[in-house]
């Protein structure tokens, strides 16, 4: 199971059992980014569904920003890790 509830909370990327989904309320703010378990596909696999509604509380992980430069912050954090990562 790649989210994880003890302590804390973890979501285990790699096997391809996570769906990404992006949402937000009309004008996008706040914007949400969502993890969902799913069944296992290729890392990256679109999924296209007809679902256009997305709920907050509908994922067990959601990350939701009312600000870009937070998300932006976000976003640099994990270009430093792909840096780290490649490194490796």
């Amino acid at each position: 199971m790649p989210i994880k509830a003890d302590e804390n909370i973890q979501v285990v990327f790699g096997t391809g059992d996570i769906q990404v989904k992006i949402g937000g309320k009309k004008g996008c703010i706040p914007g949400v980014v969502q993890f969902v378990e799913n069944e296992q596909l290729p890392i990256g696999a679109h999924i296209y569904t007809d679902e256009t509604i997305m709920k907050i509380n509908d994922a067990p992980i959601s990350l939701i920003f009312h600000k870009t430069e937070s998300l932006d912050a976000v976003i640099y954090q994990l270009q430093k890790l792909r840096t780290i990562m490649d490194a490796e």
